[in-house]
């Protein structure tokens, strides 16, 4: 069981739409002094077909067959006219569904809180409600979706799953990734009761190795008595690679009395920025006197545990310094580390960050003096 940080503050912020534009296939290098708009990292998934079922009878099914249209074919067996998929951030239309699918990218994402998303409802019967009483459904209740093809860069994530609606976390979901799946909740973790956005991982699969991700289906069940699990197959060149997960703490459970709705997430972070270093100076002399050896720490935005930091000579000439112990600071938005230079000698410094591809640089950022 593993956590992790903030993924959103809530399903109803008030929300700004930011205008975006994709990029080709190069990096692009943001310099310190820049003020360009927040982007999200690119990412294109298709959503096949959608599914929710409950003690036996199909609620909602959809596999997106209709295009230009934006709402599920039949709920509960009835006419879906009077209820539509009711988006609570991002723009999403019919215009998405195409091709027989609802093809989802980083175009017409929204930026809530330090991340961008999009989500939307699903209506459980044919009036159009959103909510439902946990006991309604839970028992045998289960979400799947089945997505083709995606594409992540970085850290976006799409994910199904159930929101409480008095605090809208998300309770239970199960999320694909360009290097993982999972099972996970916000919140309710008794060891961290101050710190009610932190994420709790119940279970992961490593698909980072994974060449080339055919498709993917997601499920997720949660039983009579609030008890979740989930699983993933994903199918990469052909070969299925199924990840099965189960929620076993007690305080993991999700309360059949409360009051829930069923989302259809996708977060993606910005591409990385570079704010300050420190220290951005240091004497030659404390150099020596600790081998060459320093720990640095840089703050932005996008700083993940696998992002790529480079400290290089100004003047292009020169060893660059060796890097070790990394750690994310906060959200996402510091790093910590040891740095050993080549040398202790007077020298300037810059610092580079690449996170899914996209690298921040930072001219000049460190004097050795």
């Amino acid at each position: 069981m593993t956590l992790r940080g903030v993924t959103r503050k809530g399903a109803l912020l008030l929300l700004v739409a930011v205008t975006v534009s994709v990029g080709g296939s190069r990096s692009r290098v943001a310099w310190a002094g820049e003020e360009p708009a927040l982007m999200p990292q690119a990412f294109e998934l298709s959503i096949d077909e959608f599914t929710l079922e409950s003690k036996g009878r199909v609620i909602v099914r959809d596999t997106f067959d209709r295009n230009g249209v934006f709402h599920p074919p039949a709920v509960d067996g009835k006419s879906a006219e009077r209820a539509p998929y009711f988006v609570n951030m991002g723009l999403v239309d019919g215009s998405r569904v195409r091709g027989g699918s609802l093809v989802m990218d980083q175009v017409g994402m929204v930026n809530p809180f330090e991340n961008f998303a999009c989500d939307f409802s699903i209506p459980i019967d044919a009036e159009g409600r959103l909510w439902f009483v946990g006991k309604e459904l839970f028992g045998d209740m289960v979400l799947r979706a089945k997505v083709l093809s995606p594409r992540f860069k970085g850290a976006p994530k799409f994910k199904i799953g159930i929101v409480d609606m008095k605090t809208f976390f998300t309770v239970a979901a199960v999320s694909l990734g360009r290097e993982e799946v999972s099972l996970q909740r916000q919140g309710e973790n008794p060891k961290f009761p101050g710190l009610p956005f932190i994420e709790t991982l119940f279970g992961k699969g490593d698909v980072a190795h994974l060449k080339r991700i055919d498709e993917a289906e997601l499920t997720l069940r949660i039983g009579a008595q609030g008890e979740i699990s989930g699983s993933v197959v994903v199918v990469d060149s052909g070969k299925p690679h199924p990840f099965e997960m189960k929620a076993t703490p007690e305080w993991s459970r999700v309360d059949p009395e409360g009051h829930y709705a069923v989302h259809l997430f996708w977060e993606s972070f910005p591409e990385p920025k570079l704010f300050s270093v420190h220290p951005h100076y240091v004497r030659s002399t404390e150099l020596r006197e600790s081998g060459g050896a320093l720990e640095l720490r840089v703050f932005g935005l996008s700083l993940f545990e696998d992002s790529v930091v480079e400290i290089l000579p100004s003047t292009g000439a020169g060893a660059p310094a060796v890097i070790s112990d990394l750690k994310v600071l906060g959200f996402n938005s510091g790093l910590q580390m040891k740095v050993v230079f080549p040398k202790t000698e007077p020298a300037v410094y810059d610092i580079r960050v690449t996170t899914g591809g996209e690298t921040a640089w930072r001219h000049r950022a460190l004097r050795v003096d």
